[in-house]
């Protein structure tokens, strides 16, 4: 095991100061520093801070939400929210599948296990937690 680490060690170290490797260097500072650039090239101008970044909300249109370019996401990010979003739908239904289950099973004794009140609409959060004692429910 310690001759197989030492060995990739060594291999890395050659590959890092052959002429490829200080060109992969190279070229993956390039990118980083292109990647800086576009970050700060989309900020604005002026002492902008962290909530002016964050803060997008705008009342009448101001110059900040004029300056926010494309609001399509690129190819390698949209293909990301599409997951992400079949992701929520496929744990939203589980959760509602669930849900369901329970309020069948305990339609007319719906009670919190913990603190025994009564589990109404108005009793449940979002997360399925009792409001009164903030038990898990699931």
């Amino acid at each position: 095991m310690l001759t197989m680490m030492f060995s990739a060690f060594n291999y890395f170290i050659s590959l890092f100061f052959s002429k490829i490797g200080l060109s992969v260097i190279i070229l993956i500072w390039l990118l980083y520093q292109i990647y800086k650039y576009r970050l700060r090239a989309g900020t604005p101008p002026g002492n902008a801070s962290y909530y002016d970044h964050i803060n997008t909300y705008t009342s009448g249109g101001s110059d900040y939400g004029a300056r926010q370019g494309s609001s399509q996401p690129g190819f390698f990010a949209g293909i990301k929210l599409w997951y992400l979003e079949k992701k929520r739908q496929y744990h939203y239904a589980k959760f509602k599948k669930n849900w369901e289950l329970i309020q069948k099973k305990y339609a007319l004794d719906m009670r919190c296990p913990y603190c025994g009140s009564d589990i109404t609409v108005f009793n449940v959060t979002g997360d399925a937690r009792c409001n009164y004692c903030r038990n898990r429910l699931l």
